[in-house]
């Protein structure tokens, strides 16, 4: 039987031409190889230096204002005014998607660029809440930046800095320490990337639960993924488990995003329950026995809660031992523990700001904020 919650509105489903994004993703790493820093310090650097700080997106944007505060010990430029081109260092956000003419700049000017991607801990909603309902802006501000020398987590390139320090890194009792600290926290508190949903309660949880994603995500779309592909991961789903209830979690952002699940449901609805949208996915995850994704964190925050979790993909926390790796080719390069994982994903080189002031501080800190705030927003 189908459950929908949700209503259908027009939907943001962005494209990447192959010919524009090869051309785009060859700029960016071109900018990249010219950057020489040892990533392992790369907060510390940024951090302590007193240089002109360029970022890539313009003065207006919301994103600008977080980071110009993240980084309040330092005078930074916005892309677009004349003291961008001056910067000591140059943040680039994510891939710079839709921003090919910003990436040529930074080439010609030899720049050392940096990525700065959100977090696995993102928020309470995600922007594109705000981006309809000014009113939710502090609650759709990232709490979590991770910087990488060389690009960003999902890009399924071995020489991204934290795939490196992932396969090399001989993790420390401390690091494995502080990774399980932040792993409880987490769990107890029920704290997922975006935090909207109240909790709540439901009756025949399902045994499996197949996770949807925002349709043409460039974290999907450089891992191959398509919708042949989510449709044979949930048709594997049904077929390995007979007998046992399937879920499938619709992604948070279905009502302004096409999603590649919700094209599906009506095909297999007497095969799955469909859960909505704003549906609470920590009450999934602790009714599921097994996790089948592509790519998503829900994946990530399924081990955590030390649940059977299958990629079809090459999501970051894929290729340890820690995971049912279905991707041709993909084979665990190492083993670690979930601890070892959670410390590379959750603190190495990451940027933690505080919900209410915006400045730099601890993970613990900032995550127990954020369970204020959630408990605010879902009053």
């Amino acid at each position: 039987m189908i459950k929908r919650y949700f209503k259908k509105k027009k939907k943001i489903a962005p494209s990447y031409p192959a010919m524009d994004l090869a051309v785009h993703l060859g700029i960016y790493e071109k900018i990249m190889a010219q950057n020489k820093r040892v990533n392992e310090t790369l907060v510390q650097q940024l951090t302590s230096s007193d240089t002109l700080l360029s970022f890539g997106v313009e003065q207006n944007a919301q994103i600008y204002k977080l980071l110009d505060q993240a980084f309040n010990n330092r005078q930074t430029a916005a892309f677009g005014t004349p003291q961008w081109a001056l910067g000591q260092e140059h943040i680039v956000l994510g891939l710079g998607q839709g921003r090919t003419e910003m990436l040529q700049k930074l080439l010609f000017l030899q720049a050392d660029a940096i990525c700065i991607e959100e977090g696995f801990i993102r928020s309470i909603v995600p922007e594109v809440f705000a981006q309809r309902d000014k009113s939710l802006r502090a609650y759709a501000n990232p709490i979590s930046f991770r910087l990488d020398a060389v690009g960003p987590h999902f890009w399924p390139k071995p020489e991204i800095c934290i795939r490196t320090f992932l396969s090399t890194h001989q993790f420390t009792q401390e690091e494995r320490s502080l990774g399980a600290d932040i792993r409880h926290l987490i769990v107890k508190e029920d704290i997922s990337k975006y935090n909207f949903c109240v909790s709540q309660t439901a009756r025949n949880l399902p045994n499996v639960l197949v996770i949807d994603q925002a349709y043409n995500d460039l974290s999907v779309v450089l891992q191959g993924g398509e919708e042949g592909i989510f449709k044979q991961m949930l048709i594997s789903a049904i077929e390995s488990n007979p007998g046992k209830q399937i879920g499938v979690k619709i992604h948070p952002e279905y009502k302004y995003r096409k999603t590649y699940l919700s094209e599906l449901t009506n095909e297999f609805a007497d095969q799955i329950t469909v859960y909505a949208d704003d549906f609470d996915i920590n009450v999934l995850l602790s009714g599921c026995e097994t996790i089948y994704t592509y790519s998503s964190t829900t994946g990530l925050e399924g081990l955590l809660r030390k649940k059977n979790v299958v990629t079809f993909g090459h999501p970051v926390y894929a290729g340890y031992g820690a995971t049912d790796d279905r991707r041709i080719g993909l084979s665990a390069s190492r083993n670690l523990s979930v601890d070892e994982i959670v410390f590379a994903l959750y603190a190495q080189n990451i940027i933690y700001l505080s919900p209410s002031t915006g400045k730099r501080t601890s993970a613990t800190k900032a995550l127990e904020e954020l369970i204020w705030l959630k408990k605010e927003y879902n009053q």
